[in-house]
């Protein structure tokens, strides 16, 4: 329960956050917003890039109707609170003069965001880089990792309860609110691996959610003093098995800082991201009393969702609810010239690219990504909600590819990708997850893992959960067809294969060897089932007009352990033999 202190704070936040800004419909007071990152965040001299974000402000978001801009800011920038941090030939407060101004011109909110707790950097200049006594100690991860990521991008931590460490944060949070002229400011705390840390003099033993839940409310209470509101992002407040989703920790917590929701003020405004899906999670937290802005990043269709979703919420008929929902920002992850860039379709050519650009997926890849969600999301926000149901209509249209074999494709995880899986009996063992080790083509596929005895089963939601009701009309189509690859140790005696459709119901379950008698030589096959044999084993109330899984059963009387990888997931008319 929320002090009766901190009940005084909340009340002192929302009186404090316009009212306009609580809309949460096609109306002008629905959060439209941008997220990106100061020229420079990675490093050198963001200085020469300013002039081109200011006119990238006036000509494109706010021509685009964007009404709030959150610009993360870093380390690498000219603090001069604290003489150690930052780095003196970086942007600075001339620099966020301009951006102020022209925000101030064009109506936008602009709110400073500083990565608190979690993903800190170690390099000069940083708080964990000048004071490294002040870093959760290393080497305690998550188990879903593989291996620690560098922890100047994912996994450094500060010590929530060394004694000095708040001196520094809360400093830095005031400079940055004041150098914007802010009366919000997003202290991240995204993707917080390390804490509670058996290393940590001071964390050892203590409950994760606690020490959370602790860090939350200590900026919180900061920040409401000084008379300035909090935004911060939600994954470590989620679990994901309880919203019926699979996650590997990045999007929910898997280190048990989850419970720390019911701990912390609901005057926070949480931005929610959910990157390859659109599970029910701005439900979750306006159930829970928080306001909620739906964040994506790159793919459309999720983006698209989202919207229809936080518009959904906002016309509720209980107006407390309806008034919660705040509307919906565009992510990025690069710097704010780097996306322009892709937005003006001026990214360099490949032979032209240093080597580590043409590797990974940032800057380049990133940038184009996101401006073309950007560019359709920035369309539909201001379509009416009849308009944006029409346009989600036509894009489900365009979504499935068809072959020269007439086939529909509903997922291959690359040109046709999102979607959410369930995996069960529950266990760290037993999960469902596109990864791109193995593939039967593209660079994305399906890996369902089991571990144990008897049943053991999955399903992949090829829309996700949102909209309610929406699924793949298959009438057109006589058979389902997919690719797989069943590799272990110890493979299931059994496996069968059916579809449910957004209803939840179901069709009876076909053995896949009965249709593919090599599917578990430990090699690509592709299984073709007509759907004729699904409709005659069980009579069911599966509504073929709305197809949206596909679900797999294994039995084994013996412990078994296998992966079972899925690919191209479709439905076609072709001509099959007989099994």
């Amino acid at each position: 329960m929320v002090k009766s202190t901190q009940l005084i704070l909340v009340a002192a936040y929302i009186a404090l956050w316009a009212p306009a800004t609580e809309a949460g419909s096609a109306a002008e007071g629905a959060v439209r917003g941008f997220h990106t990152l100061m020229p420079g965040y990675w490093g050198g001299d963001g200085r020469p890039h300013i002039a081109e974000c200011e006119r990238f402000i006036r000509e494109v978001l706010a021509s685009r109707g964007v009404n709030v801009l959150v610009l993360e800011v870093g380390y690498n920038f000219q603090y001069k609170s604290c003489p150690k941090i930052g780095n003196l030939k970086a942007v600075g407060p001339d620099e966020v003069k301009r951006l102020v101004a022209v925000c101030r011109e064009t109506g936008t909110r602009l709110i400073p965001e500083l990565n608190c707790l979690g993903h800190q950097a170690t390099g000069p200049g940083s708080l964990l880089g000048e004071y490294p006594d002040f870093q959760e100690k290393p080497g305690q991860y998550p188990k879903f990792l593989k291996e620690p990521m560098p922890e100047q991008t994912r996994g450094a931590s500060y010590c929530p309860l060394r004694p000095e460490v708040h001196k520094f944060v809360f400093t830095l949070l005031d400079e940055l609110a004041e150098t914007f002229d802010a009366d919000t400011v997003h202290v991240g705390m995204d993707e917080v691996f390390a804490i509670a840390s058996s290393q940590c003099p001071r964390c050892a033993e203590k409950d994760p959610a606690v020490l959370f839940a602790g860090e939350v409310n200590a900026i919180h209470e900061h920040l409401v003093s000084t008379k300035r509101a909090m935004w911060m992002w939600g994954d470590r407040f989620l679990l994901a098995r309880e919203l019926g989703v699979v996650d590997w920790g990045w999007a929910t917590s898997r280190n048990y800082t989850h419970p720390a929701v019911d701990k912390v003020p609901t005057g926070i405004v949480v931005c929610d991201w959910q990157y390859e899906r659109t599970p029910a999670t701005p439900q979750f937290f306006i159930r829970k009393g928080f306001r909620v802005v739906s964040c994506p990043w790159w793919m459309e269709d999720v983006a698209l969702k989202q919207l229809k979703m936080m518009r959904d919420l906002a016309a509720d008929q209980d107006k407390k609810a309806a008034a919660k929902s705040l509307g919906i920002m565009q992510t990025t992850w690069v710097e704010m010239q780097d996306f322009i860039t892709a937005w003006n379709d001026k990214i360099p050519p490949l032979e032209k690219q240093p080597e580590w650009q043409r590797k990974g997926d940032f800057p380049w890849k990133a940038a184009k990504r996101s401006a073309s969600v950007f560019k359709s999301l920035s369309e539909c926000w201001r379509l009416s909600d009849e308009e944006l149901s029409k346009r989600l209509a036509e894009k489900e249209k365009e979504k499935p590819r068809t072959g020269a074999a007439g086939e529909l494709v509903v997922w291959d995880g690359d040109g046709v990708a999102g979607g959410v899986g369930w995996a069960g009996p529950q266990s760290e063992a037993i999960t469902i997850r596109p990864q791109e080790a193995e593939t039967h083509n593209g660079k994305v596929a399906l890996e369902f893992r089991g571990e144990g005895k008897g049943w053991i089963g999955c399903l992949w939601n090829w829309h996700g959960w949102w909209p309610e009701g929406i699924g793949t009309d298959i009438t057109p189509y006589t058979h389902l067809s997919f690719w797989i690859k069943v590799t272990g140790d110890a493979k299931p005696e059994s496996l069968e294969a059916g579809l449910t459709c957004s209803t939840a119901k179901k069709t009876g379950a076909l053995s896949v060897t009965k249709y593919c008698a090599d599917a578990l030589d430990g090699k690509w096959h592709e299984v073709l089932i007509p759907l004729k044999d699904f409709y005659d084993k069980e009579k069911t109330e599966f509504d073929q007009q709305k197809a949206q899984q596909l679900y797999l059963n294994t039995w084994s009387q013996t412990a078994s352990k296998f992966s079972i990888f899925v690919d191209e997931i479709g439905f076609d008319s072709r001509a099959a033999a007989k099994p």
